[in-house]
C-alpha cells in the first residue's frame, strides 16, 4: 500500500528525519564526493556519476557503457 498517501504528514516527518541525518553526515565529510568515498551504502545507491553509468545491471539493461564507481572515486 501507498502509506505515504494515507499518512502524509507522518511519512513526511519520517523521510525528513532520515534525509537530514544523511545530509548532516555529508556536510561533515566535506561534500558528496568525500561522503561517497567513505560510505559504501551511499556508493551502492549511486546509479550515475558525472554523466557515467555506475550501475552494472542498468548499464546492461539499457546497453550503456559501464564505469566502476570505485575506480572513478579513487581518481578524484
Amino acid at each position: 500500500p501507498n502509506i505515504a498517501s494515507r499518512v502524509a504528514r507522518t511519512s513526511s516527518f519520517a523521510i525528513c528525519n532520515v534525509i537530514s541525518q544523511v545530509l548532516l553526515k555529508m556536510g561533515e565529510e566535506g561534500g558528496i564526493k568525500n561522503f561517497m568515498k567513505k560510505d559504501e551504502g551511499i556508493r551502492n545507491g549511486v546509479y550515475t556519476f558525472k554523466g557515467m553509468m555506475t550501475n552494472k545491471t542498468l548499464s546492461k539493461m539499457f546497453d550503456f557503457p559501464y564505469k566502476d564507481l570505485d575506480l572513478i572515486i579513487t581518481a578524484i
